[in-house]
This record gives structure tokens, C-alpha cells and sequence, in this order.
């Protein structure tokens, strides 16, 4: 049997001080539950290895997961839309999830972010726009990068 600290997915002789949290550990899921004590708490360590039991980097920028897995969020794409300046003053916009199954907020300029669905149209006056989409996959996981188009409306 390991012991805790190699349970917990820490390097050999290390302790682990926090207990992990998982997406569903009575089902077999062991991957990192969002905001998990695991997650990018790590050293780029050899002990670790380079990938997670889902073959996907362990390092992401600056930060290393120690946990086995650790599910990444959803990636947000803008498929369609008006791209600069436009006189169009309804743009619709068109997007996707890398996820199957999310569902998506949207924002414009300085506005809450509020429930909406692919293909999306808002009405704007003349001036410049930010429009901006998220993604969440259904096992709540927030794409941390929306989607962004940023457009003046002119007049005709």
C-alpha cells in the first residue's frame, strides 16, 4: 500500500498537509475537484512526472498539480461575428465549449455576466464594444479565458 504522501501525489519523503478533494471519489473519479488542495500546489519535481494520469502537462505556466489528475477547465472559441469595425449595430456571435455539455455566459463591455446560448445577438449603440463568452462544463468547471471580440459600431 503507498503511503498518504505518495497518495496525495506528493514527491517521496515529502508530508502532505492538506487532504485532497476529488470530483467524485465513490464513483472511481480521482480527479481533482475545482479549488482542490492539490491543484497547482506542486514542484516541477522528477518524482512527479511530466504528465497527469490523463497524459496532460502537470505544468501549466508556473504552476504544478501534485494530484494524479486534475480535470482542466473548458477552452471557450468564438466561431462567428463581426471582427473590427462594423456599422452592424445587432451583431450575432457564434461559439463553442471544448466540452461537450457547458453552458455559456456572456458579457458585454462593463455588464454582469448573464446566461446565454450559441449563436448570440445584442444590441449596441455606436461606439466601442468588448463581447466577451465563458464557458461551463457540467461538471462546473469556468473557463478562466473567455472568448473575446472587441468592435467599433460606426454609423452607415
Amino acid at each position: 500500500m503507498e503511503t498518504p504522501a505518495r497518495w496525495y501525489g506528493a514527491p517521496v519523503g515529502a508530508s502532505a498537509t492538506n487532504r485532497p478533494t476529488f470530483i467524485d471519489a465513490a464513483s472511481g473519479n480521482f480527479r481533482a475537484a475545482p479549488g482542490a488542495p492539490q491543484s497547482d500546489r506542486g514542484t516541477t519535481a522528477t518524482a512527479n512526472g511530466d504528465t497527469d494520469l490523463d497524459g496532460r502537462p502537470r505544468t501549466v505556466g508556473t504552476r504544478t498539480d501534485i494530484g494524479a489528475s486534475e480535470y482542466s477547465p473548458p477552452q471557450t472559441t468564438m466561431t462567428a461575428g463581426p471582427k473590427g469595425t462594423t456599422t452592424d449595430g445587432t451583431p450575432t456571435f457564434r461559439f463553442t465549449s471544448s466540452r461537450s455539455g457547458s453552458t455559456f455566459q456572456c458579457k458585454v463591455d462593463g455588464g454582469p455576466w448573464m446566461t446565454c446560448t450559441s449563436p448570440s445577438t445584442t444590441s449596441l449603440a455606436h461606439g466601442s464594444h468588448t463581447f466577451r463568452v465563458r464557458a461551463t462544463d457540467p461538471l462546473g468547471y469556468l473557463d478562466r479565458t473567455p472568448a473575446t471580440r472587441s468592435l467599433p459600431i460606426v454609423a452607415p
